[in-house]
């Protein structure tokens, strides 16, 4: 598969988009993989650990017939890091319609998440 991911960071904003191609060139029976995902993110810190964003993730399933193929979904939603204990959490509630999607897809998504942050000094200690 192709890839490729970028980022802009600033003491208020985190911006970026991730895309991926994936194709199946060998495998068993009629399981082909032809599936491209492109993911964009924006989001914007307030201070104090609130933040408000979006980070949708669209998929394009080739495999499907032509009316199936894009799943799109938008919305967003908010949150808070944590920085209580050792490490900080993150704290989101997000909800996304799906535009397009094939038809046995949802209609709707929401989420409560709790991500725990680990920086690369609690991952690599030296």
């Amino acid at each position: 598969g192709l890839g490729g991911t970028g980022a802009w960071v600033t003491d208020s904003f985190v911006i970026g988009a991730r895309a991926n191609h994936l194709r199946s060139f060998a495998g068993a029976g009629d399981q082909h993989v032809n599936r491209s995902t492109i993911e964009y993110w924006a989001y914007l810190n307030f201070g104090d650990g609130w933040w408000i964003g979006t980070s949708p993730v669209n998929v394009a399933n080739w495999e499907l017939p032509a009316d199936a193929v894009w799943t799109v979904p938008v919305g967003g939603g908010f949150g808070k890091v944590l920085l209580n204990g050792r490490y900080p959490i993150n704290l989101k509630l997000e909800a996304y319609h799906y535009l397009e999607q094939p038809e046995t897809g949802a209609e709707w998504q929401a989420f409560l998440e709790v991500e725990w942050l680990f920086t690369a000094k609690h991952l690599f200690k030296r």
